[in-house]
C-alpha cells in the first residue's frame, strides 16, 4: 500500500514509516464489508465504491472517514490497482448527531406539552400540528393539517384572527386571543405567533397557545 502524508496525519503515526496496512485500522465489525467492497472492485463487478467508517490507530481516538475508492484499469480494462480518497467527516458527523440530540430535545418538549404548537406555511394553512391539540380541540393533529385555522374559529373572532395573521406577515410576530368551537363547547385560547417563513431550517409561521377558558369565565 501506498499512502500520502495526510493519512498518517489521519491515522495519528509518524510520517515516513512503514506504510499502514489501512484495513487493520477499521473496527472489527466493520472490516468484512471493507474487505467485501475491495473484493468487488478486484474482481470488477463494480468500479467505485464508497462508505463511511470509523477508524482508529492503536492507543488513538477513533474518527469518522468517508472513504471513496475507485478500480485502475489496465489497457484491456482489468482491474489492476485502486485508488483511495480518505476525508475526515468526524466534524460532519458531530453536527449530525448535536442536530439530532437538538430534534429529540425538541420533540420531547412539544410531546409533553399542554400548549397547542402549529406551524402553518405560507398560505395560512396548517402544515403540522403538536399532540396537544387533540386535548385542546378534541380533533387529532392528522386532522387539521392542510386546513386554515379560521375553521375552527368562532365566527364573531376570525377577523381579529385575521388581522393577526397580517400582523404575523408584515411585522414577524403577534399575540391575539380568541374563541374556538370544540365538541366540548367554546374555548379562549391565548396565541403568540412569530414568522419564520425566511428561516431555512423552519420556513413556518410558528404559533403557541394555550387554554385562558378559565380566565374568561371568572370575569
Amino acid at each position: 500500500e501506498v499512502v500520502n502524508d495526510p493519512l498518517y496525519d489521519l491515522l495519528g503515526i509518524a510520517r515516513g514509516t512503514t506504510s499502514p496496512q489501512v484495513l487493520d485500522y477499521f473496527r472489527p465489525e466493520d472490516q468484512p464489508d471493507v474487505m467485501r467492497k475491495l473484493a468487488q472492485l478486484a474482481d470488477g463487478s463494480r468500479s467505485i465504491v464508497e462508505g463511511e467508517y470509523q477508524i482508529q490507530a492503536p492507543g488513538g481516538p477513533r474518527r469518522w472517514v468517508r472513504i471513496s475508492c475507485a478500480s485502475i484499469l489496465s489497457p484491456d480494462d482489468q482491474p489492476v490497482a485502486v485508488v483511495a480518497h480518505v476525508q475526515d467527516i468526524e466534524a460532519e458527523r458531530a453536527a449530525q448527531e448535536a442536530l439530532r440530540s437538538r430534534t429529540r430535545w425538541f420533540s420531547s418538549i412539544v410531546e409533553r406539552s399542554s400548549d397547542m404548537i402549529l406551524l402553518f406555511d405560507s398560505g395560512g394553512l396548517v402544515a403540522w400540528a403538536s399532540p396537544s391539540l387533540e386535548n385542546l380541540l378534541g380533533i387529532s393533529p392528522e386532522a387539521i393539517v392542510g386546513q386554515p385555522i379560521q375553521r375552527f374559529v368562532h365566527p364573531d373572532d376570525r377577523a381579529t384572527v385575521e388581522r393577526a395573521m397580517a400582523k404575523v406577515a408584515e411585522e414577524g410576530n403577534a399575540r391575539v386571543e380568541f374563541r374556538v368551537t370544540t365538541e366540548a363547547g367554546e374555548r379562549w385560547l391565548e396565541t403568540t405567533a412569530s414568522n419564520l417563513l425566511d428561516d431555512p431550517d423552519v420556513r413556518a409561521i410558528i404559533t403557541i397557545s394555550r387554554d385562558v377558558t378559565e380566565r374568561y369565565l371568572s370575569t
